[in-house]
């Protein structure tokens, strides 16, 4: 429903007002939080609530995108999600269960809630294994990203605590906003900002991988029909093994 006729509702950014300490984790990541709001203003047309008080929300009605911290596996229930809402609370081990009924955490209760797609840890990630919110969802409001592309893209690591819950090929900003690299603050290997966005990974295939295989079948049979055409005087007297190419 999102994908075909756009992801509709308010952004919420729940931070807590820390002022900015480059020194203190705590204080960039609070402030990391902050440049998702206003980076949302600039960039898109939703209308962006900031909460940048240590309390969390009061209420957040209409919810399609939201990013927030700090309570620790107890969801906060003042969310009403819209069809296709993404959203992620900045918690240590918020997915440790999605099954057990008297479980607490974001992701279990946000998923039941009817959020589309979110993530977390199932035990302490530390914070920068979380993916940076203004990447993540700038990411995805380019619309040339798949919501596994910016998972994966605005993560630092491939960690084994992290989880994301969704359709990994979710896209619903598909042509709807432009996004210039600099707000993103992606930097490369080397530390240097990206001046463009990166094409996405799955732009790198030139035609659909089911269509790629049947030709490449239909490709082995031609050149198998080739080598039995060349081998079969061989084969009618059995002193030439008939060869095949391999799976």
């Amino acid at each position: 429903l999102a994908e075909k006729n756009g992801l509709k509702g308010i952004a919420y950014v729940d931070a807590k007002g820390d002022k900015l300490d480059r020194k203190r984790e705590l204080s960039v990541w609070d402030q990391k939080l902050r440049d998702l709001a206003w980076m949302l203003r600039r960039v898109s047309d939703y209308r962006v609530t900031l909460d940048n008080y240590p309390a969390l929300l009061s209420k957040a009605p209409d919810t399609a995108l939201y990013s927030g911290w700090y309570q620790l596996r107890n969801y906060h229930d003042v969310f009403q999600f819209a069809p296709g809402s993404i959203g992620y609370h900045i918690a240590s081990e918020e997915a440790v269960s999605i099954r057990d009924p008297e479980e607490k955490g974001w992701c279990k209760n946000m998923l039941e809630r009817g959020v589309s797609a979110t993530l977390g840890a199932i035990a302490e990630p530390y914070l920068d294994s979380f993916p940076e919110p203004r990447q993540f969802f700038g990411l995805l409001l380019t619309g040339k990203y798949s919501l596994v592309e910016a998972y994966a893209l605005s993560s630092k690591y491939i960690s084994w605590r992290m989880v994301l819950f969704g359709d990994p090929l979710y896209n619903p900003f598909k042509g709807e906003y432009e996004v210039p690299a600099k707000e993103l603050g992606l930097l490369r290997d080397d530390g240097t900002l990206f001046e463009e966005i990166p094409p996405a990974p799955i732009s790198r295939f030139e035609i659909d991988p089911i269509e790629a295989r049947r030709k490449l079948a239909q490709k082995k049979e031609q050149i198998q029909a080739k080598i039995d055409a060349a081998f079969g005087e061989g084969q009618k007297t059995g002193q030439v093994p008939r060869p095949e190419l391999p799976n």
